[in-house]
């Protein structure tokens, strides 16, 4: 990284990621001190601060590559942390499906040059067009998002297998479908080097 790049480290959405490591880092501190109220609340910010880095940058026009790959390896993490603590039996499955997921959708974005989600919005499914339509934020998305992550936090929490969880249970299977449909557009869109996502229409 040189010159103005150093730039980058300065972005207020650079901060929000590197506190949102801080609360991870604490979270899983009070996980091994057996607080896992003050796990689940510090990870909870964390998740809620990633509903803000996205816009301070868009707004402040500081959007950046490092800044995309910074925001995948947090949501990646986190995930896998909520994933690996909750003792789910196909955490281990989940976890491969959405590091694949953010592979794909890193590499859509460095082939055809433009944010992920804007090319998933050329999908010719309407559902997923919707899930992604306003860059997550509507409806569908949001729903899918909660429940995966009431999900873990359930089961995490010693309530698998309950009601609590079920209740987490259609949302967290939309987003792992989701996530699938992620890898699956990005290997289809790997064919054809002159041809565009939109172009399969």
């Amino acid at each position: 990284m040189k010159g103005s790049n150093w730039q980058v480290l300065r972005y207020p959405s650079t901060a929000i990621g590197m506190t949102r490591v801080g609360l991870l880092c604490f979270g899983i501190y009070w996980h091994a001190q057996e607080r896992p109220l003050a796990f689940v609340g510090l990870v909870t910010l964390s998740i809620l601060l990633d509903m803000v880095d996205g816009t301070v940058a868009r707004h402040r026009g500081q959007e950046s590559r490092f800044g995309e790959v910074f925001d995948f390896g947090i949501d990646l993490t986190t995930h896998s942390v909520l994933w690996i603590l909750s003792g789910f039996a196909f955490a281990p499955v989940m976890m491969a499906l959405e590091w694949g997921a953010g592979i794909s959708a890193f590499y859509l974005s460095v082939r055809w040059g433009d944010h992920w989600k804007a090319l998933l919005l050329q999908s010719p499914v309407q559902l997923l067009r919707r899930y992604f339509s306003n860059r997550q934020r509507n409806w569908i998305a949001v729903f899918a998002s909660i429940s995966h992550f009431g999900f873990r936090i359930t089961w995490y929490l010693g309530l698998g297998e309950t009601w609590q969880s079920d209740v987490f249970l259609p949302g967290t299977i939309l987003f792992e479908v989701v996530t699938a449909y992620i890898i699956w557009f990005a290997w289809r869109s790997s064919f054809g080097k002159s041809q565009s996502p939109e172009d399969d229409h």
